[in-house]
């Protein structure tokens, strides 16, 4: 794209939703230079989704700024989007990511490109180019390979309040019995859904991205910058490269955003993510 452009626009805005609207925020290239490639964001799940909205906005304002429509959205549920988010469920989270790609559509964006986090990255899916968008590249940002892992370990986290907060402990077992019978959960602040429990679980990574979208970058946080990923990691990246796709991997130094007790950047995650997709990293 050359020398950065003006300042992005930042526009706040609603769309339509099923069950009701959804907050959005697309930065917009200034002076109306635009590239018929734009950028959608799918967030993290709970607290690391609020961990993250520093490092998502500096994105934005990245990608936007060198004359590409990025948007950031808030599922329903979460955030300032209409609805709780023990009424949210996958299908709906999927219908609200469709959208926005819709909207960046009618915007004039005719390949898609995608940046996800986390939790963010089961949320992959074909709907997203369902208005005629061509599937372009997609950056994993310290990506969940397993719903059910990531879901057990957020279960967690009431098992440990409970513990110190010295009320009688239960088992996992048990508190699963009382997400079934109660329908929902309290946990770390924030009520679940038995049905949004039960779609997150079903998600799994390699089998959730659609092979249309053939050229992945995989990028982890760690202590140091390197090629190779952690063994976890570099299963699963494998098993993405031998569906055909062309997997890039990388390790960048730097603290775990989503989920340090304070707000923390990555500024080379971002020039990374600029640069995998082929935007010009700033001087």
């Amino acid at each position: 794209m050359g020398d950065l452009i003006a300042p992005p626009a930042v526009v706040p805005f609603w769309l339509a939703g099923k069950g009701g609207d959804i907050f959005c925020v697309r930065f917009e290239p200034a002076n109306g230079a635009r590239s018929k490639r734009g950028l959608l964001v799918i967030p993290p799940f709970a607290e690391e989704m609020n961990k993250s909205r520093r490092m998502l906005a500096s994105l934005a304002r990245a990608v936007a700024q060198r004359g590409y429509p990025t948007l950031l959205l808030d599922l329903f549920g979460t955030g300032d989007s209409a609805g709780d988010l023990d009424a949210a469920d996958v299908p709906l989270w999927l219908g609200n990511l469709a959208s926005g790609a819709e909207h960046l559509a009618a915007q004039g964006v005719s390949t898609l490109d995608v940046v996800a986090v986390r939790s963010g990255c089961l949320l992959m899916d074909r709907s997203l180019t369902g208005v005629g968008l061509r599937p372009g590249r997609v950056v994993l940002w310290q990506p969940v390979v397993s719903g059910k892992q990531f879901m057990n370990h957020f279960l967690r986290l009431r098992l440990a309040g409970d513990l110190i907060g010295q009320e009688s402990t239960v088992t996992m077992v048990e508190l699963r019995a009382e997400l079934r019978q109660s329908g929902s959960l309290e946990v770390a602040g924030y009520r679940v859904s038995q049905s949004l429990v039960q779609g997150l679980e079903s998600r799994d990574l390699v089998q959730t991205i659609p092979l249309e979208w053939d050229s992945v970058s995989w990028m982890d946080i760690g202590a140091e910058n390197r090629g190779n990923l952690s063994p976890g990691s570099s299963r699963a990246a494998d098993l993405l490269a031998t569906q055909g796709r062309a997997v890039t991997r990388r390790t960048i130094a730097g603290q775990p955003f989503w989920a340090t007790p304070e707000i923390a950047m990555v500024p080379e995650l971002i020039e990374a993510s600029v640069a995998y997709l082929g935007l010009e990293v700033a001087a």
